[in-house]
């Protein structure tokens, strides 16, 4: 199955999230750069929203499918 990268900054630096087409796999931090996808997957973009909500302190639980 194919994964798929989303990097964005965060508030304790870069925050890198993996998924696949449908589900959450990773979050991982880092400074180093990653190729991000091409047509990513909702997942990716709603897993930014959340933790974009996250660190604003308007989220303090996340629904996210994982895998």
């Amino acid at each position: 199955m194919r994964s798929f990268y989303l990097s964005m900054e965060s508030p304790v630096g870069r925050i890198t999230l993996i998924s696949n087409e449908t589900h959450l796999k990773a979050v991982t931090f880092s400074d180093e750069e990653v190729d991000e996808s091409d047509d990513l997957p909702g997942i990716l973009q709603k897993t930014a929203d959340q933790l974009k909500e996250y660190f604003s302190g308007t989220r303090h639980a996340f629904d996210l499918p994982i895998d």
